[in-house]
């Protein structure tokens, strides 16, 4: 039971941090966006129109599915309430809060210029 609890706990971390990075990269993507729009994607447009080909971007900014490691979509608030925009993954549970597994991952939380 102990080694399962251990290799459990292990996993939860390694997924956590999985979506800090993508969230960290998302962020990246939208700086980017917005060096070249001069604005962020609206809510309508979401995060897919990272994916879009451009002149400028034949594969899109991004080119991952744009999907938690729990398999739910990333949430983009904009305007956020916590920083510019707002990307939320709501952890195993796909609910906002909770704990261990089902805490919410989200941008506010890793710091960076989309903060107030």
């Amino acid at each position: 039971t102990v080694v399962t609890l251990s290799v459990t706990d292990y996993l939860v971390t390694a997924k956590q941090n999985v979506a800090r990075s993508e969230i960290a990269t998302i962020k990246n993507a939208l700086s980017l966006y917005f060096m070249q729009h001069d604005r962020y994607p609206s809510n309508d447009e979401g995060l897919a129109l990272l994916r879009k080909a451009t002149p400028e971007h034949p594969s899109g900014i991004l080119n991952n599915d744009l999907k938690d490691p729990w398999g739910n979509d990333y949430i983009y608030v904009y305007p956020g309430i916590h920083g510019v925009y707002d990307i939320v993954s709501h952890g195993a549970d796909g609910q906002e809060g909770g704990i261990g597994a089902n805490a919410d991952v989200a941008s506010w939380a890793l710091g960076g210029e989309d903060t107030p």
